[in-house]
């Protein structure tokens, strides 16, 4: 029984293993599979097929949307060259009334430059529309005397309506007041000493203020004492009534206005009176932090080497002559860093003297150029004279000898309102005692009524003779 019962066993295994490798079944269950995959890449192709047509449609929606965008701002620019008026209104639209009263003159002023200037307006629209639902942003093209401007437009889509008399009002874009909640996503540039906040409109007048506050930060160190400086913030935002501004008087934190918001260049976002503007608000601020937050006395010299030393950085910034003559030959001369140390140096009702101590030798032996503070200490001799402020006006002038302190009153008394002036030289020379003396030549500033001026250097300090 025991070779009978294995045989079963062995017997019962070719059974199940014969059935197992059925050729058959297995044909069938391929079958199955095959029809499964079959069934899945159909529906995903009917799948893809209405993706890809609903996809197909919306993008031909979209460009149709822009094409009438594009058209809507081809018909706008057109009615301003050729001067139709009535067209351009037509175009304008908004439930304020100012709006249109606004267009009229930005029409009329359009009208005015078109006559008058070497205007064109291209109509060429700088980028890509931005299109988000019902309303547009695009920036136009306008070139003026050979310079590239951009003007940022916005737009709104509107439907069809019907007014109270029955008559079907029709829709499509129109131009706008400006939407600055519609200026792009909010992106941010973070350097060591600067972080810059701006939207996307924004991006290339960011990208190059950016760049120059990290060339005016290391000018501005190299001459000034920067340690302790704090971490600056600047927020550039469209619609700021007031231009460029420090948040508040403590904080380092800079509000800088789009210049899109305007027409700005497009080959120079960052141009040269942005530069002086927001260079001016950054040099005030570090030489007042160089001060210690000390205020400088008027009529002291210490106003004049305030005033100097923050012209001469903006110099820097955009590298154009400030005038700042006497600063920047010291720097020339001694070092950039000693421009830092005369702040140290200057008190509120500090005198040129002051150099003295900084540099170890008198101001005639200097070697310094006194153009510009000659020229300070002729405007503020003028307004002590019109302010009668004699013991003040006293300190400018060499009265010790009768013939020079009767000039001076003669000068003095007469009251008269002088033009702005400017020197166009200096020459250092000795009078007959051997005093150093500046022969300065002093013009209007329009070149006209030249004149010899004589400075005397008297205890350090120059002062007018006659």
């Amino acid at each position: 029984m025991g070779v009978e019962l294995d045989w079963n066993i062995e017997s019962e295994r070719g059974r199940q293993t014969h059935k197992q490798d059925d050729p058959e079944e297995r044909r069938a269950g391929w079958r199955a599979l095959r029809r499964l995959i079959f069934g899945v890449l159909l529906l995903v192709g009917i799948a893809s097929v209405i993706v890809y047509l609903v996809s197909k449609r919306s993008e031909q929606i979209d460009q149709a949307v822009e094409k009438q965008l594009r058209d809507t701002v081809s018909a706008e620019i057109a009615a301003l060259r050729i001067g139709d008026q009535a067209a351009f209104l037509a175009l304008q639209r908004s439930a304020a009334p100012e709006w249109l009263i606004a267009q009229q003159t930005v029409y009329n002023q359009y009208q005015s430059q078109i006559q008058t200037t070497d205007l064109r307006l291209t109509g060429t629209i700088a980028q890509t529309p931005v299109i988000q639902k019902q309303r547009a942003r695009v920036q136009v093209e306008e070139i003026q005397n050979g310079t590239p401007y951009l003007r940022t437009w916005f737009y709104w889509r509107y439907d069809d309506e019907v007014d109270v008399s029955g008559k079907t009002i029709p829709g499509g874009w129109r131009h706008v007041p400006p939407d600055y909640t519609f200026w792009g996503d909010a992106k941010e540039i973070t350097t060591e000493q600067v972080t810059l906040r701006y939207s996307e409109v924004d991006a290339p007048f960011a990208q190059a203020l950016s760049a120059a506050l990290t060339e005016w930060l290391k000018l501005s160190c190299a001459a000034l004492t920067c340690s302790g400086l704090p971490h600056i913030t600047v927020t550039i935002a469209p619609g700021i009534p007031n231009g460029v501004a420090w948040e508040n008087r403590s904080e380092w934190s800079l509000i800088v206005p789009s210049p899109y918001a305007e027409r700005a260049r497009s080959d120079q976002p960052l141009d040269e009176q942005k530069q002086i503007d927001i260079g001016t608000l950054l040099a005030n601020r570090l030489v007042d932090q160089a001060l210690n937050g000390r205020q400088m006395v008027f009529p002291s010299d210490a106003v004049y080497l305030r005033s100097a030393v923050v012209s001469w950085l903006v110099g820097q910034y955009v590298h154009k002559d400030a005038e700042s003559y006497l600063i920047d030959s010291l720097a020339q001369k001694y070092g950039v860093d000693k421009v830092g140390k005369l702040l140290q140096l200057v008190q509120p009702e500090s005198d040129i003297s002051v150099l003295n101590a900084l540099l170890g030798t008198t101001p005639d032996q200097a070697g310094l150029d006194w153009r510009d503070f000659l020229v300070w200490r002729l405007a503020t001799e003028g307004s002590l004279i019109q302010q009668r402020a004699e013991a003040q006006w006293q300190k400018l002038v060499d009265l010790r000898m009768d013939m020079d302190r009767n000039a001076a009153y003669v000068r003095y008394n007469a009251i008269q309102v002088t033009s702005a002036r400017k020197v166009s030289s200096v020459t250092a020379s000795a009078a007959p005692d051997g005093t150093p003396v500046l022969v300065a030549l002093v013009t209007a500033t329009d070149g006209s009524n030249a004149e010899q001026i004589i400075f005397r250097l008297v205890n350090n300090v120059w002062v007018r003779v006659g």
